[in-house]
């Protein structure tokens, strides 16, 4: 996985899909979870590409990030938890 802020408020999540013998059928959607570090604030978002941009994050909050693949039988395992650094406001791209 990989994490690139491109605002103080704008994620970039990539990644790539399970190795072939670790997906139980064909892949049908990943699930993308967000947590800040207060552990209160999860956000979930679900797309069928290998990247989504994660809008409406507050700037200099850390975030634990990960996300998980569907298949029709449902969600597999999360991948290990990735931890980002909005930065600060006034930073742009």
């Amino acid at each position: 996985m990989t994490l690139f802020a491109l605002s103080p408020r704008r994620l970039l999540v990539s990644w790539q899909p399970p190795p072939l013998a670790e997906q139980n059928g064909e892949l049908t959607n990943f699930t993308i979870a967000i947590r800040d570090t207060s552990m209160f604030d999860l956000r979930e978002e679900s797309t069928d590409q290998l990247e989504v941009i994660v809008e409406g994050l507050q700037p200099f909050q850390l975030y634990f990030i990960r996300v998980a693949a569907s298949t029709v039988v449902g969600l597999g395992p999360y991948t290990s938890s990735a931890l980002i650094e909005m930065p600060e406001a006034g930073w742009e791209t």
